[in-house]
């Protein structure tokens, strides 16, 4: 079934993706296209190949959002090292919101 092979085919890439990731978003076309297959694979829930894809797209969430959460920080903490600029006073709140 061609929604089957698309659904495999999808999740083998999101899979390499997920395995090297570094920066945030790396892997959302990926994503996406897993989640157009899912939808359109008619399997059931249960299917092993289903689950897998579902864990993956978990996986890719939760990897993305520390990815974010992380390059925020670096970014404040970059902003922060040059110091206090009366045209850039919004520094340390950059970094205080980064860590919360």
């Amino acid at each position: 079934n061609s929604n089957h092979d698309e659904l495999y085919t999808a999740v083998a890439e999101l899979r390499k993706h997920i395995q090297h990731r570094e920066k945030p978003g790396a892997g959302s076309d990926e994503q996406r296209r897993v989640r157009k297959a899912l939808a359109g694979c008619g399997l059931p829930n249960d299917d092993e190949l289903v689950v897998e894809a579902t864990k993956l797209l978990r996986q890719w969430e939760g990897d993305n959002l520390a990815l974010r959460s992380e390059a925020r920080l670096q970014n404040a903490v970059r902003r922060a090292r040059k110091g206090y600029k009366p045209s850039v006073p919004e520094a340390g709140d950059l970094l205080g919101s980064a860590i919360a």
